[in-house]
């Protein structure tokens, strides 16, 4: 089979809109499906994976541009085209209708739903938002969500029929993200004393993702508490953006990081504190890369939204506010044994969230389109 992929993955913004469909698409390729990837930038991604890459065609006007990336994508010859987010499928659909093949759009969240955090809009940017996802959601032939939740909230609020939807979650490289043991040199170079307790949060602070700020800001307001009933305890805050201003000299911001196994290793509990209102389409990415490593992990009833099958008490220690964190943290560091056996069960759970499982998910979509598409 032959897919023509669009997405905005792009190499400098390496988080959850570039991680899908750039995972994705590598094992697609693995799996033997011939791919055809129009995106910002991404490297190559070897075997049957040709990057088309946005930025090569800078200054070109975008009638001019669509034009040619569509001329590109005829010589493909592609029997299906595979959009992620609005942005990109608004193009898809143009193709699929121009080729004339099937079109499948998957999702990743609501532009609607994850309007709660973008509080600040104006209300006619908010009406845009609304009308181009149903405009996308209406004409596509199959939508792919990572998570029921998601799925539910576009069966009541666009009136699509379930069975138009289907699930693939997120996922994570379980071969990468793996139990290993803490590079002590590493915690050193970032200042952190080997007795202390280490919390980490992976919150890289976009812009185009308040959600994250929302989660930090909630656990800067029980960092004191913490720390009154840990002597000795740092927090980690992993990812880029704009470092705010913390209520404890213990925060520590690493930034981007390259290796981020490494510094996942380092922690001795990984959380999630989003609050109710930090919503997200599901399965988060830092939750499936905790569960890889093995970690004990505090979170959240809206961090844990779309893994329906990791169970409280058993894959991680679920949090029902913020006093109710602070225990569970504390759960965690008076019986570690307890964590451990979390961890462990926690890394079994993580298989499930391969990558390379969840492309052989996504090709049987593809292949269910393909043969509706045939009988028609």
């Amino acid at each position: 089979m032959k897919v023509c992929m669009l997405s905005i993955a792009d190499i400098h913004q390496p988080y959850g809109s570039t991680a899908r469909p750039y995972f994705l698409g590598k094992h697609l390729a693995r799996h033997g499906i011939e791919l055809v990837h129009i995106c910002e930038m991404l490297p190559e991604s070897g075997g049957n994976v040709k990057i088309i890459s946005r930025r090569d065609y800078a200054g070109i006007p975008g009638a001019e541009l669509a034009q040619r990336l569509r001329q590109q994508c005829r010589q493909f010859s592609p029997d299906l085209i595979y959009s992620h987010q609005v942005h990109s499928a608004r193009m898809g659909i143009w193709l699929s209708k121009s080729l004339k093949k099937p079109h499948v759009y998957d999702a990743h969240s609501s532009l609607a739903q994850e309007l709660v955090t973008f509080f600040h809009l104006p209300l006619k940017e908010k009406i845009l938002r609304i009308a181009a996802e149903a405009v996308v959601l209406w004409r596509t032939g199959k939508t792919i969500v990572p998570s029921a939740e998601l799925k539910d909230y576009f069966v009541k609020n666009y009136y699509l029929r379930p069975n138009r939807i289907r699930i693939v979650k997120n996922g994570v490289e379980t071969d990468i993200f793996k139990p290993t043991d803490p590079n002590l040199s590493l915690r050193d170079s970032l200042g952190i004393p080997r007795e202390a307790i280490l919390i980490l949060f992976t919150n890289p602070r976009l812009a185009t993702f308040p959600s994250n700020e929302m989660a930090l800001r909630s656990l800067f307001k029980m960092i004191p508490e913490i720390e009154r009933r840990i002597s000795s305890v740092r927090f980690l805050i992993l990812g880029g953006g704009p470092e705010l201003r913390g209520p404890s000299p213990n925060v520590i911001y690493t930034g981007y990081v390259k290796d981020l196994p490494a510094y996942l290793n380092l922690a001795d509990i990984c959380i999630a504190p989003y609050p109710p209102q930090a919503v997200c389409g599901g399965t988060r990415d830092k939750v499936c890369e905790y569960l890889a490593c093995g970690k004990p992990i505090v979170a959240t009833k809206e961090a844990m939204r779309g893994f329906d099958d990791a169970l409280a008490g058993e894959h991680f220690l679920l949090a029902a506010d913020e006093h109710d964190f602070v225990a569970k943290l504390m759960d965690c560091i008076r019986h570690p044994e307890m964590a451990k056996q979390i961890g462990q069960n926690a890394r079994r759970l993580s298989e499930k969230y391969d990558w390379s499982h969840l492309a052989s998910e996504i090709i049987g979509v593809f292949q269910e389109v393909g043969q509706t598409w045939n009988v028609h």
